[in-house]
């Protein structure tokens, strides 16, 4: 087992959010078969993620950190393209349930008045997906940090 090194502070744990402070994040270093010193990696104890290996203790701290923002970006990019899947379905049950009215029952449903021939229901249900789709809508035009 090799002395450690005292490291640049790690970035947080980008599987589970465990931080560097109560050492969840530390530097390992891997044997071969014949238990000679290999890679180094840093591990996460918390959800047992682990980062690229690297040749010494040093690169693979800088690997992790590295690592850890581009897993973010990816992340980021991951649940902006699934919340744009998200906004087009709404539009489209939203346009979906608002076809179920006669032009003039949509008129009508707009001004309040209840009964209409085809009901409330889906009007509700429209109204409903229209807000869903405008969240989403919101939430991809703000900026990210």
């Amino acid at each position: 087992m090799s002395d450690i090194v005292e490291q640049e502070k790690l970035l947080d744990c980008p599987f589970c959010g465990a931080t560097d402070e109560g050492f969840h994040l530390q530097a390992s270093q891997s044997q071969d078969l014949a238990g000679n010193p290999k890679d180094w990696s840093v591990e996460c104890d918390e959800c047992a993620g682990y980062g690229p290996t690297a040749p010494t203790q040093a690169e693979a701290h800088a690997e992790w950190n590295t690592r850890s923002a581009q897993a973010k970006d990816t992340e980021i990019a991951r649940l902006r393209e699934a919340l744009e899947k998200c906004r087009v379905q709404f539009r489209f049950y939203e346009q979906n349930h608002l076809a179920k009215y006669a032009p003039w029952d949509l008129e009508l449903l707009r001004k309040g008045i209840v009964n209409v021939p085809a009901g409330r229901d889906a009007y509700e249900k429209a109204l409903t997906n229209a807000e869903f789709a405008e969240m989403c809508e919101a939430t991809l035009t703000e900026k990210t940090s």
